[in-house]
């Protein structure tokens, strides 16, 4: 026989009707049935309380990361005011100008593109031959247009 203690509770009762009538259904006796809930809800308690451990360490845990990237977008953040700084200092103002504009999604007109091509060399034939590209496309959906007898609005190009 296994080894086991004597226990002695006092129960309401209803529980101890309830405790009955199931050790009846089941075939045990009420001391037997008593000891298997017992031992049943110590299981599911441990069961809660490693499950109240494990969401206590994932909430340090998000709390950590969350913090980890605040420090991080700050440190991008401060990295970001730097070169702003020096795109301050360093860069004309007839540079900078369009650069922001770039920057703010604002359209370039043809002296700050070419202003901007001199700065970074590039080429600026390319460039014409990219806005010649983008009117000859208006000009061909302006005529498509009016040969399906629309009315052509001009829509920003990707």
């Amino acid at each position: 026989m296994a080894d086991s203690n004597r226990l002695s509770i006092s129960l309401p009762k209803g529980v101890y009707k309830k405790l009955e009538e199931r050790a009846q259904k089941e075939g045990r006796n009420v001391s037997s049935l008593a000891s298997v809930l017992i031992e049943r809800m110590m299981l599911e308690d441990e069961k809660n309380q490693l499950w109240v451990e494990t969401m206590a360490h994932y909430q340090k845990r998000l709390t950590e990361e969350k913090q980890a990237s605040a420090q991080r977008i700050a440190e991008l953040q401060s990295e970001l005011d730097e070169e702003r700084s020096k795109l301050d200092i360093t860069l004309p103002i007839v540079i900078k100008s369009p650069l922001l504009k770039t920057l703010s999604g604002e359209e370039l007109s043809d002296l700050e593109l070419s202003v901007l091509c001199d700065f970074f060399g590039y080429d600026q034939r390319l460039l014409q031959q990219a806005r010649f590209t983008q009117d000859k496309s208006l000009v061909t959906e302006e005529r498509t247009a009016d040969e399906r007898g629309e009315e052509f609005t001009e829509t920003d190009m990707p």
